[in-house]
C-alpha cells in the first residue's frame, strides 16, 4: 500500500473543500442559522428518539423516522465543524503529488 497522494486524491479533496465551504457560506448567514434553528425545532432535534406512546410502548418505526431526521442535522453540524478555506486556496494544494 503507498502512501503517496495521486491526483485524484487531490481533485477529491479540492471537490470536499469546495462542499464544505458551501455549507459554511449557506449556514453562516443570518437566514442559515434560521433555517437550522428551525429544522432543530421541527423535527425534535433536542429530544429523545425514543419517545414512548400512550400505553407506554415504543413505536420502532417512528424512532428510525425520528433518527433519521435527526441525522440530516448532526451531518449538517459535522461539515460545518471542518474548516473553510476561501476557495481559492482549494485551488493550491497543500502537498506535492509524486510522479
Amino acid at each position: 500500500m503507498s502512501d503517496e497522494i495521486t491526483l485524484e486524491d487531490i481533485q477529491r479533496a479540492k471537490e470536499r473543500q469546495r462542499t464544505i465551504n458551501a455549507y459554511h457560506r449557506t449556514f453562516s448567514s443570518d437566514d442559515g442559522k434560521r433555517v437550522l434553528e428551525d429544522l432543530k425545532t421541527v423535527f425534535g432535534f433536542k429530544f429523545p428518539t425514543f419517545v414512548p406512546r400512550q400505553g407506554g410502548e415504543y413505536d420502532t418505526h417512528h424512532a428510525a423516522i425520528r433518527d433519521g431526521q435527526r441525522q440530516v442535522i448532526l451531518h449538517v453540524e459535522t461539515v460545518l465543524s471542518e474548516e473553510a478555506i476561501g476557495d481559492a486556496n482549494v485551488e493550491q494544494p497543500q502537498v506535492t503529488v509524486k510522479s
